[in-house]
């Protein structure tokens, strides 16, 4: 049984948890904060659709408010993209998050998502190349 005991304040209480048998019972209590200060990741530039002619470069943008403890994840059509694991460097992450695709072909047409996250949370936005 779980059972309040008073209200703290707004964003503290006490629980207590009460156990009862024929043998006695027992009880312990739990301080609950809310901690509504937790930073869940947010995006101040989201990708966007772009236009793009074979043989160029493109850069889709994603950028991160504050980038501490995140994780960016980019994903070309559901799949993983991982920058610098090709011989030619095909793609890379730029320093503020956006993903550069060099030497563009007809196979890097398609949706990209940009994904981060943090133990608070998690954001995606995505934008769809199309090759001119």
């Amino acid at each position: 049984m779980q059972k309040l005991i008073w209200n703290i304040t707004d964003r503290e209480r006490i629980y207590t948890c009460i156990a009862r048998n024929i043998n006695g019972n027992t009880a312990v209590q739990a301080n609950v904060t809310i901690d509504d200060k937790r930073p869940i990741p947010r995006l101040s530039i989201e990708p966007f659709d772009l236009d793009v002619v074979t043989g160029t470069i493109f850069e889709m943008p994603c950028k991160v408010e504050d980038n501490t403890s995140v994780q960016l994840i980019w994903r070309h059509d559901g799949r993983l993209v991982v920058p610098n694991a090709y011989a030619n460097d095909k793609y890379k992450v730029s320093g503020s998050g956006s993903l550069i695709v060099k030497n563009v072909s007809i196979k890097d047409e398609g949706r990209y998502e940009c994904a981060v996250k943090n133990k608070y949370g998690r954001v995606t936005a995505s934008g769809l190349v199309k090759i001119k």
